[in-house]
């Protein structure tokens, strides 16, 4: 039985990155009750990986309060915020910062983003993966908290160092992209914020998986938002139902990222 979860563990953290095997992560999104109560049923108590994976799981499924509480979990017993320090650890810290910033406690995500982000960048570098992607997610929460000058900052330099580390047509840099350019909406630049948003289109759109990733949705609705304020509203409404569409064929009708798509 161990040997089976040990499995399964491996399983989640592959398919926990993105999208990266669709057909796997919808398989492995509908069944991570299942595979709990496995573990439960024969004496096992869920490792750290495990529950991990099954956060994320939850997470991408949109059940942020019940991904949180297993992420939580996965970390019991590692004392406070200064005994973690490792790359598995600290990646949690940055999900489950996300997942605070998604149930609206956004300075908390705030700090526990700036806490892992330094972190990862002293002990692994400014250019390692996981520290690039905890960057982004700070610029985000920033964005959200409207405190759009830093945001864009941040999002200009990781967008220059996944370029360097993971090149232009990464997912991970075309979300970063997709930041920058909603910050420039924010700030009501929208010249710029067009064409950074249209790049962001173009790169999903033309990646070998790109119609398979929800933030080509996102990419689709900031684009049509920006060409909407300028009034280009012959233009913007291709792209909110292009969005609409990712949204429910990837996400489904009840996904909490697909409503905003349904009323545009």
């Amino acid at each position: 039985a161990q040997c089976v979860m040990d499995l399964f563990v491996g399983f989640a953290a592959i398919v926990s990155r993105r999208f990266e095997m669709v057909k796997q992560w919808r398989w492995l999104s509908a069944h991570p009750e299942e595979l709990l109560a496995h573990a439960h049923r024969v004496g096992l108590s869920p490792a750290a990986p495990l529950l991990r994976g099954l956060s994320y799981v939850c997470y991408d499924r949109g059940q942020i309060k019940r991904a949180l509480r297993l992420a939580l979990e996965s970390l019991a017993g590692r004392g406070g915020l200064d005994d973690i320090v490792d790359r598995s650890s600290l990646t949690c810290l940055q999900k489950i910062a996300n997942m605070l910033n998604k149930l609206q406690h956004r300075g908390f995500a705030e700090a526990l983003l700036r806490r892992a982000t330094r972190v990862l960048a002293s002990t692994f570098g400014e250019r390692d993966r996981d520290t690039l992607s905890a960057m982004t997610d700070l610029a985000n929460v920033l964005a959200d908290r409207r405190k759009s000058e830093e945001a864009r900052d941040i999002y200009k330099k990781t967008l220059a160092g996944l370029r360097e580390t993971l090149g232009p047509s990464d997912p991970e840099t075309l979300i970063c992209l997709i930041g920058l350019g909603s910050v420039h909406h924010d700030l009501r630049e929208y010249a710029e914020a067009e064409q950074i948003l249209v790049q962001a289109v173009r790169g999903f759109e033309t990646a070998k998986a790109g119609s398979e990733d929800p933030d080509l949705g996102g990419a689709h609705a900031w684009l049509g938002d920006t060409l909407w304020a300028q009034g280009k509203h012959g233009e913007a409404m291709p792209h909110y139902q292009r969005a609409l569409d990712v949204r429910l064929k990837l996400l489904g009708a009840n996904h909490p990222e697909t409503q905003p798509s349904a009323s545009s």
